[in-house]
């Protein structure tokens, strides 16, 4: 990170969080991915890429509920974590 980037954010928790650079999706006309320095960014870069991340968070928390869902399911149905998804929620022990 350049000597800039890293006064402007001296003792603060962006220090320890802001990428060296960024990835843009491709957007409207716009068909390759980019990826730029952090130092060289436009505001419409941040904004972009904060989208495309913020677009995966949604999916791996998505991803999480629902495995989270499943577990709690089974085990509800006395699953032991040993069992097997399948036979747990459909309530099979043993695959019979």
């Amino acid at each position: 990170m350049s000597k800039k980037i890293e006064k402007l954010l001296k003792d603060t928790y962006l220090a320890n969080n802001v990428p060296e650079s960024i990835h843009i999706p491709p957007l409207g006309e716009n068909l390759t991915d980019v990826t730029k320095p952090i130092e060289q960014a436009t505001l419409d870069d941040i904004a972009f890429a904060a989208q495309a991340i913020d677009q995966k968070a949604d999916a791996l928390n998505s991803t999480l509920y629902a495995l989270r869902r499943l577990y709690r399911e089974a085990r509800s149905k006395g699953a032991v974590g040993s069992d097997n998804i399948v036979d747990a929620i459909t309530g099979k022990k043993g695959g019979v």
